[in-house]
């Protein structure tokens, strides 16, 4: 006779295949969204660059004295935050989408980062320089 503990990895294992298809599945929803926010928006670096610039120009009218650049990077975990908060706000129903958009954001954060040794000279807006 197995133990509770036992059939639970039995059973965890047996899923195993299905997560791994409902991962890549998630995967490829965010590398679809990805490419259709870009024919949309523009090159991820740049359309960081500008949102953030936009943020850089209201914390400036707010706080009353011009502030530093916001990095591309940095928006986009700003962005991250937005979106983790609205996921768990009790109002309104769940969203993939706020998942979708999680995971990207967290990609652009890690791929723009100027500390990342794995950054592309795309990814850091150096594409056509």
């Amino acid at each position: 006779s197995q133990t509770p503990k036992q059939k639970e990895s039995l059973k965890t294992a047996a899923n195993y295949p299905l997560r791994l298809m409902q991962e890549a599945e998630f995967i490829n929803k965010t590398e679809e969204i990805e490419k259709e926010r870009g024919k949309q928006y523009g090159h991820i670096w740049l359309s960081h660059k500008q949102i953030g610039e936009q943020f850089r120009v209201v914390l400036s009218a707010y706080y009353g004295k011009d502030l530093p650049a916001i990095p591309p990077h940095i928006c986009a975990a700003m962005l991250l935050g937005l979106k983790l908060m609205r996921s768990v706000t009790p109002v309104g129903k769940f969203q993939e989408d706020d998942f979708l958009d999680m995971f990207n954001y967290l990609d652009f954060t890690k791929r723009m980062d100027p500390k990342n040794p794995e950054a592309t000279d795309e990814d850091l807006g150096k594409h056509g320089e």
